[in-house]
């Protein structure tokens, strides 16, 4: 697994989802929509193109796949979702950050 693999879903990951979220966020999706508000347009457009990488490449073991690469900081089943569910919420709030409470 190379290091630089899914870099900009690993930076939203590490640096929005980890154990003291609860320090800027009250909710995965708000913690999200406070990552869609800070990042750039190229980091947010790299987030959704390692998203659907990952899909492409692991869909068919991707919740094994994201708790081996991420799992220390954030596993989508920890908020009843799947990997793909977990995606498309993602997706969802960089496009409109506003829109995170839809996901409450």
């Amino acid at each position: 697994m190379a290091n630089d693999e899914f870099e900009f879903l690993r930076q939203m990951i590490g640096g929005y989802l980890h154990q003291d979220m609860d320090l800027e966020a009250d909710s995965v999706p708000e913690a999200i929509a406070v990552f869609a508000r800070h990042a750039d347009a190229p980091m947010r457009e790299g987030v959704v193109s390692d998203m659907q990488s990952f899909m492409q490449q692991y869909h068919n073991r991707a919740a094994d796949e994201f708790a081996q690469r991420f799992g220390r900081d954030f596993t989508p089943d920890e908020i009843g979702q799947s990997v793909g569910e977990f995606f498309e919420m993602v997706n969802a709030i960089l496009i409109d950050p506003d829109s995170y409470q839809q996901f409450l």
